[in-house]
């Protein structure tokens, strides 16, 4: 599909009657080739994506009735006004929900509550010796809390979070930090981010990985994971530098000498790989826009370039297409500022 088509697709996608209920997918799913299923069981962090754009290319006051949509579908699932436990498996999922709210300026009631729970950025832990075995200096590694009582941030004392989860915090924190007018909480706050993004940069090993996305496939998890963290990390209001310059640089050269070596993808599904290589082309893109240097730009450059040429020889028909995957794909072709000027968008308003 060309980019008008796309951009038909994405806008007509939230459809409650064909299991399309919002503007999310669980991208997990997707990369499985289960999209019935993530379109059924949707995660909130395509919703991140899918809402930006909308805002970006369509416009607040066209895209409203969608994000307000979204935004209802996702209250079913992750009440503001529930408790949020900081060790449950949803809590990646709860952060994206926040980011969703921040970003398309939807609040929802007793989010306050939501983002101090968050990160308030402690949990009261209470050690009882009579509930443990004790050995001195044990830690609960499956909750990532240690056992005593003090105050902690979940990053403190754990060594297995989700780069995601981290990732979330940190962009979460990046979107409230200017709405915190209470100068010491601020600072908190501040601190809080620098450590997520610490915690972030030192789990970059040349890329970053979640596990458990292909079974057997390292190298296809690092780069959807990576493309992922730099799609994100490039709407960032702003990244330490040189470090987060020179991380990211390395990472993207990483993914596009990955990428375009056919080892990669020996043996993989063709669709598979379509898939994954939109993300890369997605993520080099956005670099592009983002960053402006020299070494890092001419590596994505090239790689869009050839990107481009393979896409159309091998793009997918509508059938084939997942809401992910076509944002992918817009990403790569062109940025949402002149995707806003295409005739096909204020078409599709009216």
């Amino acid at each position: 599909m060309n980019i008008n088509q796309l951009l038909s697709y994405f806008w007509s996608y939230p459809n409650p009657e064909n299991y399309r209920a919002s503007w999310a997918v669980k991208e997990s799913l997707v990369l499985k080739n289960r999209v019935k299923e993530a379109e059924e069981n949707p995660g909130l962090g395509i919703a991140v994506l899918s809402t930006e754009l909308a805002l970006q290319v369509f416009g607040k006051q066209s895209s409203s009735d969608k994000i307000a949509g979204s935004l209802q579908w996702a209250e079913s699932r992750y009440p503001v006004s529930s408790p949020v436990d900081i060790v449950a498996s949803e809590f990646s999922q709860r952060l994206a929900y926040g980011i969703v709210q921040l970003r398309t300026e939807s609040v929802m009631p007793y989010f306050d509550t939501f983002i101090d729970a968050a990160f308030d950025i402690s949990t009261d832990m209470y050690f009882n010796p009579d509930d443990y075995d004790w050995v001195e200096g044990i830690s609960m590694m499956n909750q990532c809390h240690k056992i005593f009582k003090e105050k902690k941030w979940f990053l403190d004392g754990c060594q297995d979070t989700s780069v995601f989860t981290v990732l979330y915090a940190a962009e979460l924190l990046d979107l409230y930090i200017p709405t915190v007018t209470n100068i010491p909480k601020r600072n908190l706050f501040i601190e809080r981010r620098a450590n997520a993004l610490s915690w972030l940069a030192s789990h970059n090993l040349r890329l970053w990985s979640a596990g458990g996305t292909f079974a057997g496939s390292e190298i296809l998890d690092k780069l959807v994971t990576s493309a992922w963290i730099v799609i994100r990390l490039s709407r960032f209001s702003a990244l330490p530098l040189p470090e987060w310059q020179d991380l990211l640089r390395n990472t993207m050269s990483q993914m596009v000498s990955y990428a375009e070596n056919e080892e990669t993808w020996a043996g993989a599904d063709p669709l598979l790989r379509y898939r994954v290589e939109a993300r890369v082309a997605a993520a080099a893109s956005m670099y592009i826009q983002k960053i402006d240097e020299p070494h890092g730009g001419d590596v994505a450059n090239r790689y869009l370039a050839g990107w481009q040429i393979w896409w159309e020889k091998n793009d997918l028909d509508e059938s084939q297409y997942d809401l992910a995957t076509a944002i992918a794909v817009m990403q790569a072709l062109m940025p949402y500022g002149a995707m806003a000027l295409l005739p096909i968008v204020a078409s599709l308003k009216k």
